[in-house]
């Protein structure tokens, strides 16, 4: 009989301080994932708890995690049962730790790296406005390049529309000139400046990187996460429009700084990634036609999904025995 997951809270002695959340989501990498881990249990922060979603791998990463893992504690490893995509595989895992009582969460792709053991401690001792939902910091990829903070976010429908025109023509180039390399598409590096001192976005011009983003108990007392109806890509745009229409804000933290590593250009140009390339289109059209949804939808009824259920059944939990 499959046994159900622990209270991480159970490790934990004193109630005054405060707890933390990171949610790990992993698919196809379970190496990665280890790695991003093992960097998370060097941090210096009592009340931490690790949340590995396995988002249905069809590999042996359930197996390989919970050997790994079985002596830490703090380390919940869940099985979603069906592949959830990005944005509701997080919130799966956000889910069970807003169930358990951790609002502050930090939500990370499995190729990040956090090599400052102060990095969690330093990111939640924070005088952040009450309004701010959302806090990024520098995202460093593996060519050392900034991803963080994204320029000129899609909050209009004309943007939309030029956005989903630009991902076809992309999608005709793929299909119609098979014999020759199309260059896949180059991972992102923020031309913004870095601001000297922590700073509130405009969110009509700067948006935060999807790879790490720490989720606010203000924000998480009320709402699930990510917006829940996308698979992959478009997520940071979704966010960045609810906070728009929600009235919150997002922060970046120039001050602290984590690595992407698997967002370097390397590989990135073989034409034998072209079955992908097309895979990604279509996933970012299908996000920007949510989004262009999203960007119209009156303020109640964002609320309502931000708040309630995903429109799917959440499969059952699973939780190895760690």
């Amino acid at each position: 009989m499959e046994t159900p997951p622990r209270s991480p809270l159970a490790v934990y002695t004193d109630e005054n301080d405060q707890k933390c959340g990171v949610v790990v989501l992993n698919y196809l990498a379970y190496e990665e994932t280890v790695t991003c881990v093992r960097s998370l249990l060097q941090q210096n922060v009592d009340q931490l708890v690790v949340v590995i979603v396995n988002n249905n791998a069809p590999d042996a990463s359930m197996k390989y995690l919970t050997r790994i893992f079985e002596n830490h504690n703090n380390v919940i490893i869940l099985s979603t049962g069906q592949n959830l995509g990005f944005a509701r595989g997080h919130n799966f895992g956000i889910q069970y730790l807003r169930d358990h009582g951790v609002y502050d969460i930090l939500a990370l792709n499995s190729d990040v790296v956090i090599n400052d053991q102060y990095y969690l401690s330093k990111l939640l001792d924070f005088d952040y406005p009450k309004d701010c939902a959302m806090v990024g910091t520098r995202i460093v990829n593996g060519d050392g390049f900034d991803q963080n903070v994204m320029n000129s976010p899609i909050t209009r429908n004309f943007q939309v529309a030029v956005t989903i025109a630009r991902h076809l023509a992309k999608y005709l180039q793929l299909v119609f000139r098979r014999k020759e390399q199309v260059a896949d598409a180059e991972t992102y590096r923020s031309d913004s400046p870095i601001p000297s001192v922590p700073m509130a976005l405009d969110p009509t011009n700067q948006y935060l990187h999807g790879a790490a983003i720490y989720f606010r108990e203000p924000y998480l007392k009320k709402f699930i996460g990510f917006f829940p109806e996308t698979f992959l890509y478009g997520e940071e745009n979704l966010l960045s429009a609810i906070c728009l229409k929600l009235g919150f804000q997002q922060y970046f933290r120039s001050d602290l700084t984590l690595t992407h590593k698997g967002a370097g250009s390397t590989g990135h140009n073989s034409a034998s990634n072209r079955k992908n390339q097309i895979v990604r289109i279509k996933e970012s059209v299908r996000s920007n036609l949510v989004l262009l949804r999203v960007l119209n939808m009156k303020n109640s009824k964002l609320i309502r999904i931000m708040t309630g259920a995903p429109r799917n059944r959440t499969p059952n939990r699973v939780a190895a025995t760690v």
